[in-house]
């Protein structure tokens, strides 16, 4: 309110009453996406009757929300509803952010709640779910499956959301192209140290087991080994040694297949049509609310930036380095929101810093610490290996990256 900027936070369904589908027209899913779309355009036709404008409106999310920003960006449904868009942690293109096999899920729920189910066509499976009370719906999907259905590229009728894979519609420019701020925390995974003995569980798994390294979805090339897919992850972090040996190498690599890696090949992507501005979120103060550290590895968690861009802590009660990245969260975020440009003009606030765009050549990004500075190449040599091992062993057209 201080910035005379007018925020509407929408609601929409999720977990089966959002996004069960079954892969055809029974149930062709995305049903929150849907419901996204229809609150963007009710903001553009009734933002005005509380001082908003809807020439002017920017969407933005962090995390699912930030994947569901990225979503709205691909859908045509979508276009002319908003003219910049704020990404914070989260993609389409994320692995978590999408499902490739619906219908098997939607066939393991029903089976969860009642167990005699084995065969029923999709239009039966709907019909039995659809009779199901809403809150069984609910703990058949969290608690007997352990998770929740996604996203998912529809097949092509008139009313579907999305289509066609993510990743090539970026490629191509297929989007809504909209100045864009995007963005991750230094290390989206360092949670994972609370537990060092999971921690070592785990990388010696994927030691013994380097194919789990692979991430889903990957489009494998004719003749290609998995193991030797894994192998080739694992020596982007540790060369030849073991991530056994090299824990802080290991939640790196986590970051990296969970958050970082999809997030900074999508602001690679727009950035051929459209003003992108990358960020890393680097700061790790009290507000953040992690404490979370390990040699070799950074410590901002993910989410922690929510703390100074959303604060719910009286000001007062933040320490002077943090009420001051409070501060310089909010002007870059609402510089952007009314200029389409975090930096429009010197401000000693932001120490007189420029946030240069990403372009084709080179890939700036704003380091967002104790103080601000202009960096390049976000995650570095990690993302430059990535980008490799998508060339070496996978095939077009990726869905996820």
């Amino acid at each position: 309110m201080d910035e005379d900027i007018v925020v509407v936070i929408p609601n929409y369904r999720v977990g089966p009453f959002g996004f069960l589908a079954t892969g055809d027209l029974s149930a062709p899913g995305n049903a929150g996406l849907k419901d996204q779309n229809l609150a963007l355009k009710w903001t553009y036709e009734n933002v005005h009757l509380f001082g908003g404008d809807n020439e002017r409106i920017t969407i933005a999310g962090q995390s699912a929300g930030g994947s569901s920003v990225g979503w709205q960006l691909l859908s045509k449904k979508s276009q002319g509803l908003f003219r910049a868009a704020i990404i914070e942690s989260g993609s389409p293109m994320n692995t978590w952010a999408y499902q490739d096999d619906p219908n098997s899920y939607a066939i393991h729920l029903a089976s969860a709640i009642n167990s005699t189910i084995t065969e029923l066509t999709t239009k039966e499976l709907v019909e039995f779910l659809q009779r199901v009370d809403s809150r069984a719906l609910d703990v058949a999907s969290t608690v007997a499956l352990g998770k929740q259905p996604l996203p998912v590229i529809e097949p092509y009728h008139d009313e579907a959301f999305i289509s066609e894979a993510m990743f090539e519609l970026f490629d191509s420019g297929t989007y809504t192209q909209v100045p864009t701020i995007i963005g991750v925390n230094s290390e989206e995974k360092i949670t994972t140290a609370n537990d060092v003995a999971a921690l070592v569980k785990y990388a010696k798994g994927v030691d013994e087991t380097s194919r789990t390294l692979v991430p889903p979805y990957f489009n494998y090339k004719a003749d290609v080994n998995s193991d030797e897919v894994g192998n080739k992850i694992r020596s982007i972090y540790v060369g030849n040694e073991t991530l056994e040996e090299h824990l802080g190498q290991y939640i790196r690599l986590s970051s990296d297949n969970q958050f970082t890696r999809s997030v900074i090949k999508q602001g690679q992507l727009m950035a051929k049509y459209n003003d992108v501005f990358f960020y890393v979120f680097s700061y790790d103060g009290e507000a953040g609310g992690v404490s979370a550290t390990f040699p070799d590895a950074d410590s901002v968690a993910h989410a922690e930036e929510l703390k100074y861009n959303w604060s719910t802590v009286p000001l007062a009660q933040l320490n002077d380095q943090d009420r001051l990245t409070h501060y310089r969260m909010m002007r870059l975020w609402v510089n952007f929101v009314k200029y389409l440009n975090p930096t429009p003009v010197n401000d000693d606030l932001l120490q007189n810093v420029t946030w240069q765009k990403v372009s084709e050549d080179i890939y700036n990004f704003l380091n967002i610490n104790g103080s601000l500075s202009l960096e390049q190449n976000p995650k570095g040599d990690h993302f430059i290996g990535w980008n490799s091992l998508f060339d070496e062993y996978a095939q077009r057209p990726f869905k996820t990256y």
